[in-house]
């Protein structure tokens, strides 16, 4: 047990044996973003917590530099969801 990380339901065992709530970075709630008639992204959701790296993968065209743009601001005004 000794330098180990261990989950338990929504709390994280620790060193010392202490239970701590995870911290979310980032949180989309349903996110969408229309250029006319297309949709670029639709109804997402992603959770980042505190110290997680996360890789976005996906094809050309599938919404990645999108649904970081809605994350970092330049899209997200006037759009449903919650950032």
């Amino acid at each position: 047990m000794k330098g180990q990380t261990f989950y338990h339901s929504s709390a994280v065992y620790v060193k010392g044996g202490l239970f701590v709530e995870p911290v979310n970075a980032i949180e989309l709630l349903g996110v969408t973003k229309r250029f006319g008639e297309v949709v670029a992204n639709d109804n997402v959701n992603l959770t980042v917590r505190k110290g997680e790296i996360l890789s976005i993968l996906g094809e050309n065209g599938s919404g990645k530099t999108t649904l970081m743009n809605m994350l970092s601001g330049i899209y997200f005004q006037g759009m449903p969801g919650t950032l």
